[in-house]
């Protein structure tokens, strides 16, 4: 397998969970502490902490230590990189929605995206 395919995997994998596209939505409006992002309470610090390294080994986020603190920041190169295969997959529509269209999406239509799931797609992908 080429290894840009693996390395979409992991951005496609790490962007499938709810609670790290939340994460990436609010890093892509700048760096924060980790303490700042605002998540589920029921999330622990360690299922926090594993978010966070599934989005570091996808190459989404780094996080950098300033004493007890740690800084993420967002990584945009693979979010693009995902966003241009997307893209590949077909023209956009005559519409210009920005929505992949083929004729078998008249035959099966997708399901309807969820508001929360949509507004995430449209601001990480352009996509809704």
């Amino acid at each position: 397998m080429d290894e840009s395919a693996v390395h979409l995997d992991r951005v496609f994998f790490a962007l499938s969970d709810p609670v790290r596209r939340e994460i990436v939505r609010q890093l892509a409006a700048g760096p924060r502490r980790v303490g700042a992002l605002e998540l589920p309470k029921r999330l622990s610090a360690p299922a926090v902490a594993k978010h966070l390294r599934v989005l570091q080994s996808a190459g989404v986020l780094t996080q950098q230590v300033q004493g007890r603190m740690r800084i993420c920041s967002l990584v945009s190169n693979p979010i693009v990189a995902a966003r241009g295969w997307m893209q590949s997959l077909g023209p956009d529509t005559p519409s210009g929605d920005g929505r992949v269209r083929s004729t078998a999406d008249a035959r099966h239509p997708a399901p309807p995206v969820r508001s929360r799931n949509r507004a995430v797609l449209e601001r990480v992908f352009g996509l809704a």
